[in-house]
C-alpha cells in the first residue's frame, strides 16, 4: 500500500498542491500554509486512499495506519513538547474532515481530544486555569458523544440551559469551574444511560472512535445530499486531518474567528469576517453568543490584525482567489487553522474575477472560467433595490441574494424534533409576531421573529388544584391539611407506615412527591437524592379594561422568562436563586420582572396599577440534570414524584401517568430509563 499519512508543520510538510485528491482541500491548504512560513499548528493527514479501504473493507482501518498514526503523534509530541495522554502537560488534538472540494459544516469535527478524568487535572495544573480547562473538557465530551456515539446533541444542551437557569445567567462564559465540574458529571451520566458504558478515557481509543466516526461521516444523510446537489462523486471519499489543539478559550488574551480576504457578498476588496474573545471556533458559529466585526480586533489585538492582514495578502498572491480562513489565537499568539477558497455570490463572483484580473493576479481566460455558469441565474432574479431606504434590525451574511419561497426554519435539528414529537409550529417574521400578537406592535421593530405554537395552551395551577382536591374527595380520597410529615417508618427495607404530628398512617406503599422538600422526607428514610430548591419569582398583575392586554404567552429563552396572559391577569415569571430555604425577598429580582415586562409590553406597562400587584415565589425542586425522579427505590413500597425543577404542573399529568404504571407493573408506552428514580436511589 502507497504512502497513507502525510506530515505538516512549519518544521516539515509531505505534500504538494496537485495532490489534493490524496490530502484533501484542507490537508493540501494546511501544508501550503506551512510551507509557506504561516504559523500552523503541527499535525497530518490521513489520505482518502484509507476512506476507500475503510468502505471496501468492511469500515476498517488498515493496521497499517495505526502504525504511522502513532509516529506521527510522536512528532508533534516532539514539536509541541507535549505528550498523548500525559498527566503533567498533555497534548490535545483535533480530527477533522477534508474531502477534495469545501463541503462546509457536511461532516463531523472533533476538538479537545485528549481529555480524560485525568488530563484535565493536568491541563488545569498545566495552564493554572482550571474553567478553560474543565470547560475544554466538557466541550470534548458533548462534541465526541454526539459524532462517536451516537447520542443526540440537545441531551447535552439541555442540561446547560437547566444549569444556566438554575444559575441565573445567560452566557456559557459565566459559568464557573465549580459549575462544569458538575456539568461534566451530568455529562457523562448521560453517557453511561444512552450507551450502557463510561464515556472512554483510554486517548487512544478516543482518537481511533474519532477518526473512524469522520469516515463514517463523509455517508451521513446530510454529506450525500450536499454531493448530489453539487454533483461530487461519491467515490472521492475524505481525509482526517489530526492537529495539535490550540486554544482561543483560555482568557482574554485568546480569540477565535472567521475570515473573508473580500466581501463574499458585495465582492469588494475589504477584510470581512467574525470573532469571538475567550472562545473556540464553534462558538462563532454556533449562535450562542454574538461574534464581533472582525475589524474591531484591531482595538483589542492591534498586532494580530496586522498580522492577519499581511497573512491575508500573502495567501491570495498563492492561491490567486478570495479565501476563506479560521484563524486562532492563543495568549497573543496567531495560529492558522484552514484556508480555502471561499464560496460568494454570482455579484461577488464576477467582481472578485474581475478586480483580480485588474490586479493582474490572473488572465482574463481564468477570470471567466471563475464565474459558475449555474449561478448566473441568480442574477436574473428579483433583488432588493441597494438604494431602497431601509431600517435595518439585523445583519448577516447572505447565502443567496436572489427570493425564495417555502417555510423557514431556525435549525434542521430543531425542526426534525419538533416533527418527530408532532409538535406544530410556524416560524413568524417579525411582521408576524405583531399580527399574531399586537400587543407587541410597540417593539415590533426589535424583533427579530418567533415561533408559534398553535396548540400551546396556559392554564391557572390554582384552580387545577383547588378541583383536583374536589375530585379526589369525590373518589374517597382523604386529604390531610396543614399535618407535618414526622417520618416514613420502615420495616425490613419495606415501608411500613407514615408518622405525622396527627396521626401514623398505614401504608405498604407510600409516594413522596414533596417537591423541593421531598429530599428531606427521604433523609429520614435513610435514602439521599440530589433535589434542592431553587427560588422562583413571579409578579401578577391585574389587565382588566386594558386594551393592550396580551392575548398570547410570551417566552424569552435568551433571559428565561415567561409572560402569560391568565384571563384579566397577567404573570411574569423568571429568575432563579439558590439559597436554600431562604424566605427573604430581593427586590432586585422583582425590578428585573418589571423591566422584562415594560420591554415587551411598553404601552401595557404604563397602564398598570402596579400597586395592586401580588408577588409570589416558590421552591422548585431541581435536580442536577433537570430531570425528573421517577418510581421506585431501594426501599420496597417506596416511590418518587419529584425534581420537575420550573416544570412541575407542565409534567405533572405525564409523570403521575408514567408512575401510575410503574408501580402496576404495565407499560409505560415511552422509553422511562432518563426519568428513573433508581438512577439515584
Amino acid at each position: 500500500m502507497d504512502k497513507l499519512i502525510f506530515r505538516f508543520s512549519n518544521h516539515r510538510s509531505q505534500g504538494n498542491f496537485t495532490s489534493k485528491d490524496i490530502l484533501g482541500g484542507k490537508g493540501v491548504n494546511l501544508v501550503q500554509m506551512a510551507k509557506l512560513g504561516l504559523p500552523v499548528p503541527p499535525g497530518f493527514t490521513i489520505s482518502t486512499k484509507v476512506c476507500d479501504f475503510f468502505y471496501k473493507n468492511n469500515k476498517k482501518i488498515p493496521k497499517k495506519v495505526f502504525q504511522q498514526t502513532k509516529k506521527e503523534i510522536n512528532i508533534i509530541e516532539k514539536i509541541t513538547k507535549k505528550k498523548f495522554g500525559d498527566l503533567s502537560n498533555p497534548l490535545l488534538v483535533s480530527v477533522r474532515s477534508g474531502s477534495r472540494v469545501s463541503m462546509p459544516g457536511m461532516m463531523d469535527t472533533i476538538l479537545n481530544l485528549g481529555l480524560n478524568d485525568k488530563t484535565v487535572v493536568a491541563l488545569k495544573n498545566k495552564t493554572n486555569n482550571g474553567r478553560f480547562a474543565k470547560d475544554s473538557y466538557r466541550r470534548f465530551i458533548q462534541m465526541y458523544s454526539n459524532v462517536v456515539l451516537g447520542i443526540e446533541a440537545y441531551f447535552f444542551e439541555e442540561l446547560i440551559e437547566n444549569y444556566k437557569l438554575t444559575k441565573g445567567v445567560i452566557q456559557d462564559t459565566e459559568l464557573e469551574e465549580d459549575d462544569w465540574d458538575g456539568l461534566i458529571e451530568n455529562f457523562k451520566e448521560v453517557v453511561k444511560d444512552k450507551t450502557k458504558k463510561n464515556f472512554p478515557q483510554d486517548v487512544n481509543e478516543q482518537l481511533w472512535g474519532a477518526i473512524g466516526a469522520v469516515f463514517l461521516s463523509w455517508n451521513s444523510k446530510r454529506a450525500k445530499t450536499y454531493r448530489k446537489i453539487n454533483y461530487i462523486p461519491d467515490h472521492w471519499g475524505t481525509a482526517v486531518n489530526v492537529q495539535a489543539m490550540v486554544f482561543g478559550n483560555m482568557g482574554k488574551n485568546c480569540a477565535t474567528g472567521v475570515a473573508f480576504t473580500r466581501n463574499p457578498s458585495t465582492g469588494a476588496k475589504e477584510i470581512f469576517g467574525e470573532y469571538l474573545i475567550n472562545a473556540q471556533g464553534e462558538d462563532v458559529v454556533a449562535g450562542t453568543r454574538t461574534p464581533q466585526n472582525l475589524l474591531t480586533i484591531g482595538k483589542f489585538m492591534p498586532k494580530i490584525f496586522q498580522q492577519l492582514k499581511k497573512i491575508f495578502k500573502k495567501l491570495e498572491k498563492k492561491y490567486k482567489d478570495m479565501q476563506d480562513i479560521e484563524f486562532t489565537v492563543e495568549n497573543n499568539k496567531l495560529w492558522m487553522l484552514q484556508t480555502r477558497s471561499g464560496k460568494r455570490t454570482a455579484k461577488s463572483a464576477i467582481k472578485i474575477a474581475v478586480d483580480m484580473v485588474k490586479e493582474k493576479l490572473i488572465t482574463n481566460k481564468e477570470a471567466v472560467l471563475r464565474v459558475d455558469p449555474n449561478i448566473l441565474d441568480t442574477l436574473l432574479h428579483p433583488t432588493l433595490n441597494e438604494k431602497a431606504e431601509k431600517k435595518i434590525i439585523a445583519s448577516g451574511l447572505p447565502a443567496s441574494p436572489g427570493a425564495a419561497s417555502g417555510k423557514v426554519t431556525f435549525s434542521t435539528e430543531e425542526a426534525e424534533r419538533l416533527k418527530k414529537f408532532g409538535i406544530k409550529y410556524t416560524v413568524l417574521s417579525s411582521m408576524g409576531v405583531a399580527e399574531a400578537e399586537p400587543g407587541l406592535a410597540d417593539i415590533s421593530d426589535q424583533i427579530l421573529g418567533g415561533i408559534f405554537f398553535p396548540e400551546d395552551e396556559t392554564g391557572d395551577a390554582y384552580k387545577f388544584c383547588n378541583e383536583l382536591e374536589n375530585l379526589i374527595r369525590e373518589k374517597g380520597g382523604r386529604i390531610h391539611v396543614n399535618t407535618e410529615i414526622k417520618k416514613i417508618l420502615i420495616n425490613k427495607k419495606s415501608v411500613n407506615s407514615i408518622v405525622t404530628d396527627r396521626v401514623e398512617i398505614q401504608a405498604n406503599r407510600v409516594v413522596v412527591a414533596a417537591g423541593s422538600w421531598s429530599y428531606l422526607l427521604l433523609k429520614k428514610a435513610g435514602l439521599n437524592i440530589p433535589v434542592r430548591p431553587v427560588k422562583g419569582y413571579s409578579l401578577t398583575l391585574n389587565t382588566a379594561g386594558l386594551k393592550n392586554a396580551p392575548g398570547l404567552a410570551i417566552i424569552d429563552e435568551d433571559v428565561h422568562t415567561a409572560l402569560t396572559p391568565l384571563g384579566n391577569r397577567i404573570r411574569i415569571a423568571g429568575t432563579v436563586e439558590f439559597a436554600g430555604f431562604n424566605d427573604d425577598i430581593h427586590e432586585k429580582r422583582i425590578d428585573y420582572l418589571n423591566d422584562m415586562l415594560e420591554s415587551v409590553y411598553p404601552s401595557l406597562f404604563s397602564e398598570l396599577n402596579h400597586e395592586e400587584g401580588t408577588l409570589w415565589y416558590g421552591f422548585r425542586p431541581m435536580s442536577p440534570d433537570g430531570m425528573p425522579y421517577l418510581g421506585s427505590t431501594k426501599i420496597k413500597g417506596l416511590y418518587l414524584n419529584t425534581g420537575h425543577g420550573h416544570l412541575g404542573w407542565t409534567l405533572a399529568m405525564g409523570s403521575a401517568a408514567i408512575l401510575s404504571d410503574l408501580i402496576t407493573n404495565s407499560d409505560t408506552g415511552i422509553d422511562s430509563s432518563p426519568y428513573l428514580a433508581s438512577r439515584v436511589v
